[in-house]
């Protein structure tokens, strides 16, 4: 289904289970069984076995990883990110899978057609999106504001960089920048790339006794956000600082 951009048309018979109208159609040919679950492409093909949706007994939804042509993301990128596609009640939906340190899936943002949300599991344990794609430290880290925007820019990228998202978008960033910031320490660079209302883009950089450089790429109407980064950095340093000249104050 790169059918996940495609539109539905209309409910038919299904031919494989007899229901009377589970079948959908889509303007580009395919078809889905919400039924009997069999899907055929547009030219009448069936997906090969390890593209088929298989059902999960852990209560998270499951999917499938390919191409969204409208997005201009490969099947690759979708498929090493864990970006899926897949059924919820019946529903065609987007599934971001977030991950532990281990590759477990702890919770999962469903994203439906009218771009309505839902979150399934524990996000206190989802961390950065896509953090678990990548080594501890390095040159440079890239954190931006969604999902897609992770697997746009790290495909643009090649897929070589390490870029992640916050969980719940540019509201939430504080916190989860706060979660994850000894991790993020851990690249010389560390660029914050969020959306501008006034489409102008501007760059705050600053640098610390760590030698890490912080940019701050298109928030210049928030600069609440960037100053509780350069907070928390401050409180690390100055705990650093206690700990060196008292041993006792180290955890």
């Amino acid at each position: 289904m790169e059918e996940q951009d495609s539109n539905f048309l209309r409910h038919e018979p299904c031919e494989s289970c007899g229901s009377s109208d589970a079948k959908a159609v889509y303007d580009d040919g395919h078809t889905y069984c919400f039924a009997c679950l069999k899907h055929e492409h547009g030219d009448g093909s069936t997906p090969k076995q390890e593209d088929r949706q298989v059902e999960r007994s852990d209560g998270f939804v499951s999917g499938i990883a390919q191409a969204l042509s409208k997005r201009g993301l490969s099947k690759e990128t979708c498929n090493l990110w864990g970006y899926e596609v897949g059924t919820y009640k019946g529903a065609p939906v987007q599934i971001a899978n977030y991950r532990d340190d281990t590759g477990e899936i702890v919770f999962q943002k469903v994203r439906f057609a009218n771009k309505d949300f839902l979150g399934i599991g524990n996000m206190a344990k989802a961390g950065l999106y896509g953090k678990h794609l990548w080594k501890d430290g390095g040159k440079m880290v890239t954190v931006v504001e969604g999902e897609v925007d992770a697997l746009s820019l790290s495909q643009a990228q090649a897929n070589k960089w390490a870029v992640v998202s916050v969980p719940n978008g540019a509201q939430g960033a504080s916190k989860a920048i706060r979660r994850n910031i000894d991790w993020l320490e851990k690249f010389e660079t560390i660029v914050f790339m969020f959306d501008n209302d006034n489409n102008s883009i501007t760059v705050a950089q600053s640098k610390y006794e760590n030698t890490t450089n912080i940019c701050l790429v298109g928030r210049e109407n928030d600069p609440e956000f960037f100053s509780s980064f350069l907070e928390m950095q401050k409180e690390k340093q100055e705990h650093s600082r206690k700990s060196r000249k008292d041993p006792s104050q180290e955890n």
